[in-house]
């Protein structure tokens, strides 16, 4: 049975476009777990078959953003709220090889936090996060990207409001 590849599917072929990309993403799993160490997995990674690098390593794109590699360091709490100590948090991702350092959970407002430390994303931090972008595009690391998690923590936010907070007289305490 010949092998089918992504150009061989119709774009409406969701499911199988959707299959076959996880296929190849553990065939490039799979050729990286045969390496022996972790320093050797990303340098020899290149050479595993020149014709085609690793999928993971090849150039992406997210909308306009075009990303030096498929690995993307997602929102995890850093358990950070200095911008300065964030920046230098993420410049080491970033300088790691990553194509994408997401700094977690942004505050939209003061009352949507869910802690008081929490970074509140307005015209109080925008130097600094600004600040943090650039020193990320300028680590040295050609293509390196940062993004934000903007967040509102709903029910559990200090300042709980909306239509997923209850009101005391709607609530069955009887």
């Amino acid at each position: 049975m010949p092998e089918l590849s992504l150009s061989d599917v119709g774009e409406g072929d969701y499911k199988t476009r959707k299959l076959l990309s996880f296929t190849d993403a553990l065939d490039d799993i799979k050729r990286l777990h045969d390496l022996q160490t972790w320093e050797q997995r990303l340098p020899r990674a290149y050479l595993l078959d020149k014709e085609q690098p690793l999928r993971v390593l090849q150039k992406g794109r997210i909308g306009r953003i075009t990303l030096s590699n498929r690995i993307v360091k997602s929102a995890t709490y850093e358990g950070i709220s200095s911008i300065k100590k964030l920046t230098e948090f993420h410049l080491g991702i970033a300088k790691s090889g990553v194509g994408l350092t997401t700094v977690a959970y942004g505050a939209v407002s003061p009352g949507a936090r869910s802690f008081a430390r929490q970074i509140v994303v307005n015209e109080d931090s925008l130097e600094g996060l600004l600040n943090l972008t650039r020193a990320i595009h300028g680590c040295g690391v050609e293509g390196a990207r940062v993004s934000l998690q903007l967040t509102h923590a709903g029910y559990f936010a200090l300042d709980p409001i909306g239509p997923s907070f209850p009101m005391i007289d709607e609530l069955d305490i009887g």
